[in-house]
């Protein structure tokens, strides 16, 4: 199993509006070559421990949060509190005519279903390969922007991302002629 360096903080819950009001941050502290990460010398109350980013733009970031209360006399637990799963954020397409020759140079937009916002601009390559990376939690929609010569625009397809996301197999995307 590969692990990465990945940023987490912890702040005591009842303080975590103070922290937005007065604009500081609570402690963070980046995982190591193992994935683990300590808070040492917490004082007694309830914490809250969540990841702030991912390893790198190619993942989604853990929005799991972990509470945990510090009383008197709390000792160091021997096993780690929480695991954290980043999961890849890709989702490939395949592009073909009828006859299934693979269609190349078609450009795709994927777009943020919320803002209408378009996050990334692809072209399908020699085997009709394209793949999305650029998006996050949510519901998204994959646009074929610019057809080839002589075919139809195809109707948007969508995709939604959620905590129980994981990356489907290749998506099949069929061009008919004009």
């Amino acid at each position: 199993m590969q692990f990465f360096r990945l940023h987490f903080f912890i702040f005591p819950t009842h303080f975590m509006r103070v922290l937005k009001f007065l604009k500081r941050s609570a402690p963070v502290k980046i995982s190591d070559d193992e994935g683990r990460f300590e808070f040492r010398k917490l004082t007694k109350g309830t914490y809250t421990v969540k990841e702030i980013s991912p390893p790198s733009d190619k993942y989604l970031y853990s929005r799991k949060v972990v509470t945990l209360e510090i009383a008197e006399g709390t000792q160091s637990p021997k096993e780690p509190i929480g695991t954290w799963v980043n999961k890849v954020k890709r989702v490939k397409y395949i592009k073909v005519e009828t006859s299934g020759k693979y269609l190349e140079g078609v450009e795709f937009s994927l777009i943020d279903k919320s803002t209408d916002e378009v996050v990334e601009v692809v072209k399908s390559d020699e085997n009709g390969v394209f793949v999305f990376t650029k998006f996050t939690y949510g519901d998204w929609i994959v646009r074929d922007t610019k057809a080839p010569e002589g075919y139809n625009i195809m109707p948007d397809q969508e995709f939604h991302v959620d905590d129980d996301w994981v990356e489907p197999a290749p998506v099949l995307w069929i061009s008919i002629r004009q």
